[in-house]
């Protein structure tokens, strides 16, 4: 008998399955996953050594999970222009509420993240269009040949060609038969004679002077990209004449005008009013000349990209030479099942090289099956995120700050407090921040001290949780906005009064 023998089947059988295992283990630890790996519901990760050589990591979402879901990022919180690490994005939406259902409710719990679209360097603008949460937060450039990733709330995903605005499909009516107004730019500095539509994503404020008009509509969900016919409708909260840089709490936006357009705001829009907004995008193929009819409606969330180099299964020629040599890549890609972020590692010799646009579309097409990709902003800015650790090795060494990314998340159920009834009065335990939204994702517009007093506001999202606790929207004397329930207690109650309050 061998030295090595064992004195049971059964034995062997534990010996092997525990070798499985530290092996698994040990793999999983060196960051080279023998199979997918599961980083969370709905979704897996896989690193690939390929022979290049190169190093890529992927992470693949079930398509139909209901509690997945993808929507995009932007750096400092603002399409205005700022830079910002995936990292630092990631902890703008981890736990922050979303807009899944078409209003706020849910949760994200962030599960991958990569970075996103081209750049100006100086400005750190997006080169192309975003979609985030459902807002159409910055438009897609006409007939630029590439829109980008597309995540709709049904699931569904394409990646759009050429698009443009008609001017006739840009506008905000105000009443049922009342006049319209043609919005010019959306989420830009204001020009002259013109009417620009603010969207919260474009800053805290509008920025802009004091030499036009500018209506605060509170809208019923996020102001998206519409059909015809299909308006996103809200009501005027306020018209500010001869005064600028308009707050722009979360759920509302802002209607900005100067020159002509501006007496005529004013005229249309007053306090309590109904407003409507339509944006339709017409969709071409690539050429910009064949019509490609594609449903932007329910999109809840798009970055831009640069070239298509999977389409339907087939791998696209480009003679675009940043295309044509090896570099750092991140992309997107699906097929009917799955969605992918996929990061490259390059610019390390003999470890990884990086990968052109045909290699790309070959290893999405026959290591993942996919059918459709589109090229990310790549080279330094590459950066795949899971469960808030980098697990590539990002070419620049430390991450690079970048305008905007893409996120996977787990949807997490509403969670509300009943602690304080509307009209409730309070005082402040600390100081605290009054932000423009229900959580600390949002900007602050003022600081109130402790001891502050005030009342609890009406609001439909009063307790709900959010990044950084319950919120309660509050007016006090230094202003109003959102406070977290934390920093709030009821205020002293004189003889004979009582209040409205639900203990948890």
């Amino acid at each position: 008998m061998n030295s090595y023998s064992w004195t049971s089947p059964s034995s062997r059988l534990k010996w092997v399955l525990g070798l499985f295992a530290a092996v698994g283990a040990l793999a999983i630890a060196d960051g080279c996953a023998l199979a997918w790996t599961q980083i969370g519901d709905g979704f897996e990760y896989q690193k690939f050594t390929l022979p290049h050589p190169n190093n890529v990591f992927v992470v693949r979402m079930d398509r139909a999970n209901p509690n997945c879901a993808i929507d995009s990022m932007v750096a400092g919180g603002t399409v205005s222009g700022a830079r910002e690490t995936v990292r630092d994005q990631v902890k703008r939406h981890d736990g922050a509420i979303n807009t899944w259902s078409g209003r706020w409710e849910r949760r994200n719990k962030a599960v991958a993240a990569i970075n996103g679209d081209f750049f100006n360097p100086r400005t750190g603008v997006q080169t192309g269009g975003q979609i985030l949460g459902g807002w159409y937060a910055h438009r897609f450039y006409e007939y630029g040949g590439t829109s980008g990733f597309v995540w709709t709330r049904d699931r569904e995903t394409f990646i759009g060609d050429c698009v443009s605005h008609k001017r006739e499909e840009q506008a905000a009516r105000f009443g049922d038969d009342g006049p319209e107004l043609k919005i010019s730019r959306v989420n830009e500095p204001r020009q002259t004679n013109e009417l620009v539509l603010y969207t919260p994503q474009f800053d805290a404020t509008t920025k802009t002077s004091d030499n036009g008009v500018e209506a605060l509509v509170r809208m019923n969900g996020p102001v998206g990209l519409t059909a015809p016919g299909l308006p996103a409708r809200g009501t005027v909260i306020e018209v500010r004449n001869g005064k600028g840089s308009t707050p722009i709490p979360f759920d509302c936006v802002v209607l900005s005008a100067e020159g002509r357009d501006a007496d005529a705001l004013a005229k249309a829009a007053s306090p309590g009013g109904k407003v409507t907004i339509t944006q339709v995008l017409s969709t071409w193929e690539k050429d910009c000349e064949t019509r490609r009819p594609l449903d932007w409606r329910r999109a809840y969330s798009c970055v831009g990209g640069n070239f298509t180099f999977l389409r339907d299964g087939r791998i696209v020629e480009t003679d675009n030479r940043g295309l044509l040599i090896r570099n750092p890549r991140t992309a997107i890609a699906y097929n009917d099942r799955y969605a992918f972020f996929i990061v490259c590692d390059g610019r390390d010799p003999g470890v990884s090289v990086g990968m052109n646009m045909a290699e790309l579309g070959a290893f999405c097409r026959d290591e993942l099956k996919a059918t459709w990709g589109t090229n990310q902003d790549g080279g330094g800015s590459s950066t795949l995120l899971i469960n808030g650790r980098v697990v590539n090795k990002t070419s620049d060494g430390p991450e690079r700050p970048v305008a905007n990314g893409s996120i996977m998340v787990n949807l997490l159920p509403e969670v509300r407090s009943h602690r304080y009834a509307q009209g409730v009065q309070i005082a402040l335990k600390n100081d605290a921040q009054l932000r423009l939204g229900p959580g600390a994702n949002y900007a602050a517009t003022a600081t109130a001290a402790a001891g502050s007093a005030g009342r609890v506001s009406a609001h439909g999202l009063n307790g709900i949780l959010g990044q950084g606790g319950h919120w309660w929207k509050v007016e006090l004397a230094e202003g109003a906005g959102w406070v977290c329930e934390k920093d709030v207690r009821l205020a002293p109650v004189g003889p004979g009064e009582s209040y409205s309050v639900f203990q948890d």
